[in-house]
């Protein structure tokens, strides 16, 4: 065999191990990325159904503020508002040992300072500035946020015992109906960790059945008279599509953006 035959050859047998590393490791050279494993289908399918699904809650809209979130925008950290950030971020905390407890003594003066406030709470501000900088992967400026007339939590932060406050606006509960949702695909590219998901709005009628529909007015209904909540897969390529990017930080996952793909 002459010497430029066997130089092509073994150039030829590079390439398919190189390929076959690619592959193995889980690669994709066309840039999708690889498939999510186990464990971090199941971390992010947590994370969204304990913190992204409620992102919006507490606004005064029908949906909790949902038909803001998946109003078809795209939405990033940046658009969120402090409020919301807030509220989550405490939320987060509480369910993942992110210690925001204050002491007794510190208590029982903001319960003097704060007495005028509707069922006011306190959290310690590095506990809160932690849940946030995981949760968004943003370095907080300690601040207070509000919005009396659309957002039913307002926060107040005490500057001297770096502690939020956090009181209720007693605006009217609007909520007649929630959104559920199936993923369809997780895949993870270099540091970010991508999930699709169909998203439908559910209404609870008068008589306790459901009625899935492919926007927040039921107008375009999908199911209807459905006993339990349960998304109708078979119909999946009825509602829209939307992606939400996670940033992966040093183990944890780090909301980033929520788009509408389809």
């Amino acid at each position: 065999m002459k010497n430029l035959d066997v130089k092509k050859l073994l150039l030829f047998i590079i390439i398919i191990a190189v390929l076959i590393l690619l592959i193995v490791g889980g690669i994709n050279l066309f840039g999708k990325g690889r498939e999510a494993n186990t464990e971090e289908t199941q971390n992010v399918e947590a994370l969204i159904e304990d913190t992204i699904v409620r992102l919006t809650y507490g606004y005064t809209t029908a949906y909790d503020g949902l038909d803001v979130l998946f109003d078809g925008e795209k939405h990033t950290t940046t658009d969120l508002e402090d409020y919301v950030i807030l509220h989550n971020a405490i939320s987060y905390a509480a369910s993942n040992d992110i210690q925001v407890a204050i002491s007794t003594s510190v208590m029982e003066e903001l319960d003097e300072d704060y007495s005028s406030l509707s069922n006011a709470t306190y959290y310690a501000g590095e506990g809160v500035r932690t849940a946030i900088k995981q949760l968004f992967d943003t370095d907080w400026t300690d601040k207070s946020a509000s919005n009396v007339l659309e957002y039913n939590f307002s926060f107040i932060y005490d500057m001297d015992r770096d502690v939020y406050v956090e009181y209720e606006n007693n605006l009217p509960n609007e909520v007649e109906a929630t959104i559920d949702y199936s993923i369809t695909e997780t895949t993870v590219k270099g540091d970010k960790l991508y999930v699709e998901m169909a998203v439908a709005y559910v209404y609870l009628n008068e008589d306790s059945t459901y009625t899935y529909a492919s926007d927040s007015k039921i107008q375009n209904v999908v199911v209807e008279n459905l006993t339990e909540l349960n998304f109708p897969t078979d119909k999946i390529d009825s509602f829209d599509k939307y992606k939400i990017t996670f940033k992966i930080v040093d183990n944890t996952y780090a909301f980033e953006s929520i788009e509408k793909i389809s």
